[in-house]
């Protein structure tokens, strides 16, 4: 029964996955660095909830569709960005950290204010090349990404394309 719900739920699932991909791919092509810290971090973790709803309906879309090896793939590369997300906000975390505990930092470790600062900036440089190299990523693959996304569609009935587009447009 669950497999069968799956199976009719397909379409919706991949409108789901696409949509929120869509998403990545949008904010992934974002300027990154030289932004106020809280401000990646809002944005970085509004990227990271796309990327695990992304994941999240590509697996279940892959319950109805076993046979479908480049589907696998999709999934698996969501998920490997989704970790790379997860890694830069971490980054982002411990800069954070950093700066808000300055002088608990400075008088347990005696290190000075300026050793602190380089360790804010690599970590920031740090996450902002882990985006850079998701975009790349992203970019290189958006090809076979579209390829992959028009195959699934393309055995579609009519009602299967209508409840894609109504779920893909619905805001």
């Amino acid at each position: 029964m669950a497999k069968e719900s799956n199976t009719l739920n397909r379409a919706v699932y991949l409108a789901l996955r696409d949509k929120h991909f869509y998403y990545v791919r949008e904010m992934s092509r974002a300027a990154f660095s030289n932004k106020p810290l809280d401000f990646r971090m809002k944005n970085l973790g509004e990227l990271m909830e796309h990327l695990k709803n992304a994941v999240k309906y590509a697996r279940l879309a892959l319950n109805g569709n076993n046979k479908d090896t480049e589907e696998f793939e999709f999934a698996d590369f969501i998920d490997i960005l989704k970790g790379s997300a997860e890694v830069a906000y971490t980054l982002l975390q411990h800069e954070k950290i950093l700066s808000e505990n300055e002088k608990l930092i400075s008088k347990f470790s005696g290190v000075s204010d300026e050793d602190i600062s380089q360790s804010e900036k690599l970590h920031s440089e740090r996450a902002a090349e882990i985006m850079v190299g998701m975009n790349i990523l992203i970019e290189k693959g958006k090809g076979r990404i579209s390829d992959i996304q028009m195959s699934a569609k393309k055995n579609f009935s009519k009602g299967d394309k209508d409840r894609y587009e109504r779920m893909y447009n619905m805001n």
